[in-house]
């Protein structure tokens, strides 16, 4: 007999090929099954507060006293630097302010030195620049705190609340 050399052919498609098909395959099957449509959400948007601090802050900016002190802020603090002392009125007093229009009006609660030229440890003048530290008072809260011989006359007429001065420091004095 003669021998015919016949060539095997391979097995067909290699086995790897079939596995990719068969994940692909459960990959489509899942994908289409689960339904995971993209629906936008309507969501509500919170509006933004400003929620103020638990207690009143201490007053920076002259300007918001301005013209005159709000009833609400008496009992704050107030902390101004750099403001100009507009007008020496007595031993007690004097308005601070950026003009002579647009001022208010500052008590020290020191002890008076009569038959002296200087009130406390600094020289206050008119046109002088002040740092004040102090609390806003009414014009009752204020009689009642004036040094042994001040009298209602110390304070302007027509002005309900002031600065009761606890600390300052001029600078720019003369």
């Amino acid at each position: 007999m003669v021998e015919i050399p016949v060539e095997r052919k391979s097995g067909g498609v290699p086995w790897w090929v079939w596995v990719l098909l068969v994940v692909v395959a459960l990959g489509l099957l899942i994908w289409w099954a689960s339904d995971d449509e993209v629906v936008p959400v309507e969501t509500e948007t919170a509006a933004v507060v400003a929620v103020p601090p638990a207690g009143p802050t201490a007053v920076t900016d002259i300007s918001m006293l301005l013209p005159q002190i709000p009833a609400d802020f008496v009992g704050r603090e107030v902390q101004l630097n750099g403001v100009q002392v507009q007008e020496v009125v007595g031993d007690v007093g004097f308005w601070i302010g950026p003009s002579a229009e647009q001022r208010i009006y500052a008590v020290l609660t020191e002890e008076r030195t009569p038959e002296t030229a200087m009130e406390g440890e600094a020289d206050v003048n008119a046109g002088a620049m002040a740092d004040i530290t102090g609390t806003i008072r009414t014009r009752e809260e204020v009689l009642r705190g004036l040094a042994v011989g001040s009298t209602a006359q110390d304070l302007p007429s027509g002005v309900d609340r002031f600065i009761v001065v606890s600390n300052y420091q001029v600078r720019n004095g003369r």
